[in-house]
């Protein structure tokens, strides 16, 4: 008799890649505290090679449960940069936080390599990225290079242990908390359920910029909250505001991204924002503070229309079709919430407070008798 799996098991095997070993030469035997943990140096040629396929490209799978994708040329990329091209008398690691890495298992058989099964760099992607750019541009560095980079190599005992590391590794630098949970299981299966519609969600920030994809079609994890906080939540005073409240406190973030909310909600809801937006910007009307101001309130209304409710919820959201929001209510929505703004007062602090958001509920009950 076959063995039968739930939807969330073949969801998690079609994401799972075979086991890959990558073999990383060091420049010492390294330290370990158990055979689960190793700490060592490796040349900077060595770890060039290590993140580096036959093509000269970086292998951009073992970057996958990075919080953030490269950010470009900021001052400590850039200062990466400048310490890799002019060595100094200081060593390269004296430098660098160096790179951290999860595995399923590894091992130091011959005292100078590390045998790595299934890394995932989870933190050192900017390290990483600006050494890969270096001696790609430079490969006749590779064999003269000396110094060295800090490698860490861990395997965590739980999913709890790894989410742990992942969130005390990127510490040192401020990342938003929602950026930090877009390694949860359910961001991965709204990035791929989006991506064959035509929308990239930027769970890894800046990954699909990199990618060149036009900013239109990219939903950041910041907007795809504030749209669920809009209409799930029926909050755009909150989301226009504060989202980042909400996404720290457990309970809202587990009925924004709850494992049984249909996927197509976020689908929904994230198009819908976006087209919301894009008219606002496309017609001239508003000033770019107003867009700001009333576009998650617009969202809300038209959710509320086309789920003929003062309360959608995800069941109602994901019913709805990628045709649902017709140009009509586009218009009624955008109009409605940018009129109630302006006779209030027209300023941030009423598209941040509670008034905006009791107005329209009014409009609504009277004017369509949700």
């Amino acid at each position: 008799m076959g063995v039968l799996f739930g939807s969330e098991k073949l969801v998690k095997m079609t994401q799972e890649r075979p086991n890959d070993v990558f073999r990383l030469n060091i420049s010492e035997s390294p330290l370990s505290t158990s055979k689960e943990v190793f700490i060592a140096l490796s040349n900077l040629s060595e770890y060039y090679k290590f993140i580096t396929d036959g093509n000269g490209k970086l292998i951009r799978h073992i970057f996958e449960s990075n919080v953030r994708d490269y950010q470009g040329k900021t001052n400590v990329n850039n200062e990466i940069q400048d310490t890799l091209e002019t060595p100094g008398t200081e060593e390269f690691w004296w430098l660098n936080n160096g790179v951290t890495i999860l595995a399923s298992e590894v091992a130091a058989p011959g005292g100078k390599e590390l045998v790595v099964h299934n890394p995932e760099i989870v933190n050192g992607l900017q390290t990483s990225s600006e050494i890969h750019r270096f001696y790609s541009k430079n490969k006749d560095r590779l064999e003269t290079e000396k110094r060295d980079v800090l490698i860490r190599v861990i395997v965590p005992e739980s999913e709890e242990t790894r989410d742990k590391i992942i969130r005390a590794t990127n510490s040192q630098t401020p990342i938003p908390k929602s950026s930090l949970r877009a390694t949860d299981q359910v961001h991965r299966q709204i990035e791929d359920y989006l991506k064959p519609r035509g929308l990239y969600y930027d769970r890894r920030k800046n990954f699909y910029k990199n990618e060149g994809k036009k900013p239109k079609e990219i939903i950041s994890v910041p907007f795809m909250s504030q749209c669920l906080i809009s209409t799930l939540m029926q909050k755009p005073d909150f989301a226009r505001a504060r989202p980042s409240t909400l996404l720290e406190d457990d309970e809202s973030y587990e009925k924004l991204f709850h494992k049984n909310n249909g996927l197509n909600a976020y689908h929904i809801v994230s198009l819908f924002g976006r087209e919301i937006e894009n008219t606002q910007k496309t017609s001239k009307k508003y000033a770019a503070t107003e867009i700001t101001d009333i576009k998650f309130y617009a969202l809300y209304i038209a959710a509320c229309l086309m789920t003929n409710s003062l309360y959608p919820g995800s069941k109602n959201l994901a019913e709805l079709k990628s045709n649902s929001m017709t140009q009509e209510i586009i218009n009624y929505s955008i109009e409605t919430s940018y009129d109630l703004y302006r006779n209030l007062g027209g300023t941030d602090k009423i598209a941040k407070g509670p008034k905006l958001i009791e107005a329209l509920k009014l409009k609504l009950r009277e004017d369509r008798e949700l």
